[in-house]
């Protein structure tokens, strides 16, 4: 899918504070389990982020400079908002982007090149952003503990007719021996935060996922292979590909038994944990704390059961 990058045209203030992610007194105990499909490696970073409703903040985690990287809102009227991860190289590392209220955007993510266009993941399906208001925390994950499509060291292998198998890293762009150029691009996107990432020598990432209960955290991908032709008036051809909105879905506050819904079940999970009846990894740990306290007590469970009233689950 070709596409024309266009410049940013609207930024805001966000707020960065330091948090602890401890857990108080008389709180459920985390587990010294190791990481294994029931325990994932997950991790709270120290920075917790701020934004208000109608905001969109972009940000960067381990992309190399020689990156590509865009992201692109798009209302119904073709009004687009824009921000260039290569930009952000030689800035803060963030942009905030601030759409106007009270409309629906279009959300596309993906690189280009100035002599190809672009190529981008599209979430086609327009939505609101007039509650991208809250806390954000910054977490690290191991992809394959999340999604077993990505190897252990973050990489991802694909096969297509045209050019063969290749293991696309979500970093620069390369040129293979027989002259074709592969590019991919990754992304998390969890409420009003988007992070263009590119795996770590462990398979990690870092990014912001909403503290917001039942706000699911998502990946994007997308990958492009660009590459000569024998048709004389189109001499260089593109392959592109990829996938859309894949949730994570214990990634999600409330979530306290890492299926994929937060439901009764979860409030059941917390309580007996409160009560010493189980025990709760550190994922686990961290989204029962729904209402954001730094513990989990009889309070997390209410909150929670409200969250189920509210929303008829």
């Amino acid at each position: 899918m070709k596409k024309v990058l266009s410049k940013l045209c609207a930024s805001a203030l966000c707020i960065v504070l330091a948090a602890s992610s401890t857990i108080g007194a008389g709180a459920a105990q985390v587990s010294s389990e190791p990481a294994s499909s029931d325990s994932p490696s997950f991790t709270t970073m120290s920075s917790t982020l701020r934004i208000f409703d109608n905001q969109i903040y972009v940000s960067r985690s381990n992309i190399p400079s020689s990156s590509f990287h865009y992201v692109e809102f798009c209302d119904e009227n073709n009004q687009r908002y824009s921000a260039d991860f290569k930009d952000l190289m030689t800035t803060t590392g963030s942009k905030t982007i601030t759409l106007p209220k009270e409309q629906n955007y279009a959300f596309y993510f993906g690189f280009y090149k100035p002599q190809f266009g672009g190529t981008a993941s599209s979430n086609s399906i327009y939505k609101s952003y007039n509650n991208t208001g809250g806390y954000y925390k910054k977490v690290r994950i191991k992809l394959s503990d999340f999604d077993k499509s990505f190897a252990p060291d973050g990489s991802m292998t694909v096969t297509q007719d045209v050019f063969g198998t290749h293991k696309f890293s979500f970093g620069s762009g390369e040129i293979a021996s027989d002259g074709k150029e592969y590019y991919s691009a990754l992304c998390v996107y969890s409420g009003g935060t988007v992070t263009a990432v590119t795996p770590n020598s462990n398979g990690e990432i870092d990014f912001f996922m909403s503290t917001a209960v039942g706000e699911s955290v998502y990946l994007n991908a997308d990958y492009t292979v660009f590459y000569e032709n024998n048709n004389a008036y189109d001499k260089m051809a593109t392959i592109s590909g990829g996938f859309l909105d894949r949730c994570l879905y214990p990634l999600t506050i409330g979530n306290a038994d890492s299926d994929n819904s937060v439901d009764i079940k979860d409030a059941t999970k917390i309580q007996t944990a409160i009560s010493g009846k189980s025990t709760l990894n550190s994922l686990q740990t961290f989204v029962s704390d729904v209402n954001f306290d730094n513990k989990i007590d009889i309070k997390d469970v209410t909150a929670l059961q409200r969250y189920l009233a509210e929303t008829g689950i």
